[in-house]
């Protein structure tokens, strides 16, 4: 999961967690962190970071190459 820039290189998150079975239910769950949404591959001051760098001017191709992302991944992460 990418987390943050460091200078000029990206950090990458790998978290281990447990999963838990309901007994009532027979559902499998984790715990739920805070900043990191489910099924998202990017914390959320990931792409907050991401965001505000747009909004203030960057372009799309500089954003797609300093952040290892696509210009359609950043595309989204802005609009939403």
């Amino acid at each position: 999961m990418k987390h943050t820039r460091q200078g000029n290189q990206v950090l990458t998150l790998q978290l281990r967690m447990p999963r838990f079975h309901c007994q009532g239910c027979r559902r499998y769950f984790r715990h739920a962190f805070s900043g990191i949404r489910p099924r998202y591959r990017a914390s959320e001051a990931y792409r907050l970071e991401v965001y505000e760098a747009h909004d203030g001017g960057v372009t799309l191709r500089k954003l797609s190459r300093t952040h290892l992302v696509s210009a359609a991944t950043v595309e989204r992460r802005t609009s939403a």
